[in-house]
């Protein structure tokens, strides 16, 4: 409880928030709550920016008492490099082929139709990834990408799998409910 006590407003309020939001996600998708189901990866954003401002806190504190830092150190490089790789994510998917293939899947499948209602939009942060390898063949992938797919009936998590073969557009593999 020390230790909580001494972080900052700006660190108490993301973890707390986070939490919530965090709690909250989980909470509406299960019951199924058809309002603000992106509270859950918001909330996995702000206990990362909490953790780190925990770790920086701790890195003070023990410098302060003459103690060593390394591992507080290390783990602030661990969570800024996980967040960031995560930041990069929500930044470069949506303006890729596979991400584009799925929008456009989503709007003429008529089984996702059936189970969300009309559609009124998507997730506006995207889960996954993306993959490509170039050689002296051409290019190839692979992507999973998971949207969040919002209609008058319901909200549903839907996967999407797609490859491209050597000199190929991408091609949908595979869509999970």
């Amino acid at each position: 409880m020390k230790r909580l006590n001494a972080l900052l407003l700006f660190t108490r309020t993301c973890l707390f928030i986070g939490l919530l939001l965090l709690a909250y996600g989980y909470l509406s998708q299960s019951l199924p709550i058809y309002f603000f189901w992106e509270s859950k990866y918001i909330g996995q954003y702000l206990l990362l920016f909490g953790a780190i401002g925990f770790a920086f806190r701790m890195i003070h504190l023990r410098k302060r008492e003459g103690k060593n830092t390394l591992w507080a150190k290390i783990g602030v490089g661990i969570l800024s490099f996980y967040l960031l790789v995560k930041l990069l994510i929500i930044l470069i998917i949506p303006y890729s082929t596979a991400y584009e293939m799925a929008k456009r899947h989503i709007a003429t499948d008529e089984n996702i139709r059936s189970v969300v209602g009309d559609i009124q939009g998507h997730s506006l942060i995207p889960e996954g990834g993306i993959s490509k390898q170039s050689d002296s063949n051409g290019t190839k992938g692979d992507a999973s990408l998971a949207l969040i797919i919002k209609g008058e009936k319901a909200f549903k998590i839907v996967y999407f799998y797609a490859a491209k073969p050597y000199e190929s557009e991408w091609e949908l593999t595979k869509v999970v409910y």
